[in-house]
């Protein structure tokens, strides 16, 4: 018989789930190599407005025998409106103490946190790195190997370019369109980025992950 999962994570999507268990595989030996096995299950919510949603926190919160539950979301470009639902969530259970009023840079850890007589640790992380606007594609595209820089440059002209002549991506998923546009030219084409991962495309032990692994590693004492 399976033990029973008690650390939980919500991503903010499918590509966040892919993209964080293809990093823990490379770091932590010991991950596992199916979802059944892995040290954490990860549970892709249906983008970022539903994994901040206080319900849908504490319908993960009620999971029986939940001792961690981890919260990753983009910044976007509202990073501080992120990090403040966020606050509001552990505020309106009374956290001790109370989580700082700007998102710890970090990462953030409340050691217990008491909801409905269920007590737990709760952390979050906002991608890409606490400190700066931006997506968990951010994060990605600073895992491109050493060497790509010609092709970054020709890629990032051809995103220009496109735009210019209609392309109705918005504004702030340029770094989407970017690092996909460079998939799309790799062998094989147009990986996802949790398949870039896995296939070495991007480098998962890239040294700008180090800060992320560290949150996760010290949320979840593995």
């Amino acid at each position: 018989m399976p033990i029973p999962q008690t650390n939980y994570l919500i991503a903010e999507d499918a590509d966040h789930q892919y993209v964080i268990a293809e990093l823990m595989k490379v770091r932590f030996p010991n991950w596992g190599t199916s979802k059944a096995d892995y040290l954490v299950e990860i549970k892709p919510a249906h983008g970022v407005n539903d994994a901040l949603k206080h319900e849908t926190l504490i319908e993960h919160w009620k999971i029986g025998g939940l001792k961690v539950l981890g919260l990753v979301v983009d910044a976007d470009n509202n990073l501080k409106g992120r990090w403040q639902s966020i606050r509001d969530f552990c505020l309106k259970y009374n956290a001790t103490p109370p989580p700082p009023e700007p998102c710890p840079a970090n990462g953030f850890i409340i050691e217990s946190l008491i909801i409905e007589g269920i007590q737990a640790r709760f952390g979050a992380w906002i991608m890409p790195d606490n400190r700066r606007d931006g997506m968990v594609e951010s994060l990605c595209f600073d895992l491109i190997p050493p060497g790509n820089e010609k092709l970054m440059e020709h890629a990032t002209n051809s995103v220009g370019t496109a735009k210019a002549k209609g392309a109705p991506f918005i504004a702030r998923h340029d770094i989407k369109a970017r690092i996909h546009t460079w998939l799309a030219w790799q062998n094989p084409p147009g990986q996802s980025l949790g398949r870039a991962l896995a296939n070495k495309t991007l480098l998962p032990s890239a040294k700008i992950t180090d800060d992320f692994v560290t949150w996760f590693r010290k949320l979840y004492g593995i």
